[in-house]
């Protein structure tokens, strides 16, 4: 699927949610990295390949980064951010939709829910992001699939 348009509400500067000048340097970089982990999971791909497997989706960005999400509704302990940043996932399907909550140890909690669409072609990635200062934000990316 190629990326077709987004919608956000509201833009802001997400690192301003986690960041403070007066931290220690091994906390600073926590929150940087955290910044950095909500940034990547709001910025689309221009393209999107999506594999289903019995257990498991696999999603591969246009930069060739693969994602596997195991969709058996087990929680998970995972690291992102060359390990600063410590998360638990769910993931699972709801309906036709698959929905993952994402718990940042210390930091917002986010739902991605990947959607295809009645006919098949466009793809949705909802992102919702709850916590922090900036209350809830949601971004869905469109893609559309190619001809």
């Amino acid at each position: 699927f190629k990326q077709k348009t987004a919608y956000e509400i509201p833009k802001r500067d997400w690192s301003s949610d986690v960041c403070s000048s007066d931290l220690q340097q091994p906390d600073r970089d926590r929150m940087q990295a955290m910044a950095t982990y909500v940034r990547r999971l709001f910025d689309a791909s221009s393209m999107l390949t999506v594999v289903v497997h019995d257990t498991s989706v696999s999603l591969t960005d246009a930069e060739g980064r693969v994602q596997t999400l195991d969709t058996t509704d087990k929680k998970s302990e995972e690291r992102a951010e060359n390990g600063y940043v410590k998360l638990t996932r769910k993931t699972h399907w709801d309906g036709n939709a698959l929905v993952s909550e994402i718990d940042v140890d210390n930091g917002p909690k986010i739902e991605r829910r990947y959607e295809r669409s009645e006919g098949g072609s466009e793809f949705r990635v909802s992102t919702t992001m709850s916590g922090g200062r900036g209350g809830k934000r949601t971004l869905t990316q469109v893609y559309e699939r190619p001809l």
